[in-house]
């Protein structure tokens, strides 16, 4: 993410452009002062970035061109080379055996949301899945969809907003992860921001089309 040439910012709040300077007067912070602790991180990092040899590699384009910009890493060389994923795993599966694995339902048309703390990070966008899913829960029948969440410490069924929403936990292996892609219809990625995003890699590797 952003955090290594920003003042402390994982993701740009607002489309702020003052990493590309020196920080200060924080929209994150909510600070109107130039010396803030967004100046006083980058300050600590650019001191400790001076005199060493550092070759910056970001996994996206978007990334890349960022820290190439940035008043931090600006002069140090930049290039682009993308996260790999592995196509062994990630691949299109046997679906029903895979609902069965997580107890989903075979008759249903599921649609699986993948994001670390998708309810507690805005960045997830979580609250935008919930927001689409309830219009569209206006025009078509919520009987024959549910979603799929994995990425939350909750486990277990409940109702959100007339649809079922089956929450998976954290899934901490990827052979886990990828019978779970397999198991799914498609998949929605509501994140404002994403660096390189492996949950849409890893879904149209094993056949998901991504909205």
């Amino acid at each position: 993410d952003n955090c290594p040439f920003t003042g402390g910012c994982h993701y740009p709040v607002d489309e702020c452009e003052k990493y590309e300077k020196m920080c200060g007067a924080c929209p994150a912070l909510g600070s109107d002062r130039e010396n803030d602790l967004s100046r006083f991180n980058w300050k600590r990092k650019n001191k400790q970035w001076q005199g060493l040899d550092l070759h910056i590699i970001g996994p996206s384009e978007w990334l890349t061109r960022r820290a190439a910009a940035s008043s931090l890493f600006r002069g140090y060389p930049c290039r682009h080379l993308p996260n790999g994923i592995d196509t062994d795993l990630y691949k299109p599966g046997n679906r029903s055996a895979a609902r069965e694995k997580f107890n989903l339902p075979e008759a249903k048309t599921l649609i699986l949301v993948v994001a670390m703390n998708p309810d507690s990070d805005r960045n997830k966008g979580g609250h935008l899945a919930l927001s689409a899913l309830k219009v569209a829960g206006e025009k078509i029948n919520t009987d024959t969809a549910e979603l799929v969440i994995a990425g939350s410490p909750e486990r277990g069924i409940r109702k959100e907003g007339g649809w079922t929403v089956h929450h998976v936990g954290v899934l901490k292996e990827e052979a886990e992860m990828a019978e779970l892609y397999q198991a799914a219809d498609f998949q929605l990625v509501p994140s404002y921001y994403e660096n390189l995003s492996n949950a849409i890699m890893e879904a149209c590797a094993s056949g998901l089309p991504c909205v």
